[in-house]
């Protein structure tokens, strides 16, 4: 009895090492600084409305859409500064909140959003991790998207900004 006692608390100690390795690693990441946080208001040109998936960038744009995913470990709202340039002038732009800021945790967001609004031409962008999956998720919905960019630019207008 007391070896099956002494392996379930061996056993409860390496969950319990784990949920917080897990609680830690994932519960730090990259905050927006006040520039981003700034940039989360609405303007003249662009009113920023919170949604089920996280945020649109409403600017003039009419007809184009993006949908950007963010990178790992990165708040969602940090770049909002960015989007919110885009909005201005190129595109409406939905940024996705992904579960534990990982965007492998929420791949099919862009379904939702999708049959949510209606846009002629939609986009899919992305920074490194959300890079990746925007390219994955784009990949088996290729009819849907009029492309993929990794800086939010349209295609035909001219070299991606850094």
């Amino acid at each position: 009895m007391a070896k099956k006692q002494k392996g379930l608390l061996a056993l409860a100690v390496i969950l319990a090492a784990l949920l917080l390795a897990f609680g830690l690693y994932f519960g730090n990441y990259y905050h927006a600084d006040k520039t981003a946080q700034q940039a989360m208001k609405s303007s003249r040109t662009v009113k920023v409305k919170q949604t089920a998936e996280g945020y649109l960038f409403d600017g003039p744009a009419k007809k184009n859409a993006i949908i950007f995913y963010p990178g790992a470990k990165v708040e969602t709202t940090a770049y909002a500064p960015l989007l919110k340039q885009i909005a201005s002038q190129e595109a409406d732009v939905f940024l996705v909140a992904m579960p534990l800021h990982m965007a492998f945790f929420g791949l099919n967001k862009a379904d939702k959003i999708r049959a949510s609004y209606h846009y002629q031409n939609w986009y899919m962008s992305g920074h490194s991790l959300g890079a990746a999956m925007a390219a994955m998720y784009s990949a088996d919905h290729l009819k849907d998207y009029r492309g993929l960019d990794h800086a939010g630019r349209l295609p035909n207008q001219g070299p991606a900004r850094g």
